[in-house]
């Protein structure tokens, strides 16, 4: 499994388009710093596209305001269980 890590926010562009196309059945995205602002629209091209599974740290969604949109339908986790995936992935890819 590869862990794919984003910053960017959804609307920013190439490289979110690039990290989505990029990513297998088999590999995690979790979504850091800016890319958290991804749970503020459900209807964002990443759930539709995504192949693997989606995580949100939850630690930046609260520093952002986002607190109350985490929904039960995403998978938020906090740096310890960051840190653990990164333990799981056989590679780790950040796209910035």
């Amino acid at each position: 499994m590869i862990l794919h890590i984003l910053n960017r926010a959804p609307a920013s562009g190439a490289v979110v388009s690039q990290t989505l196309r990029a990513v297998s059945e088999e590999d995690c995205l979790l979504l850091i710093e800016d890319a958290v602002q991804a749970i503020m629209f459900p209807d964002w091209e990443g759930w539709q596209l995504m192949k693997g599974h989606i995580y949100v740290l939850e630690e930046d969604a609260r520093a952002r305001g986002l607190g109350d949109l985490i929904s039960p339908n995403v998978s938020c986790i906090n740096v310890d269980e960051f840190v653990e995936l990164t333990e799981r992935a056989t590679q780790c890819i950040s796209w910035f």
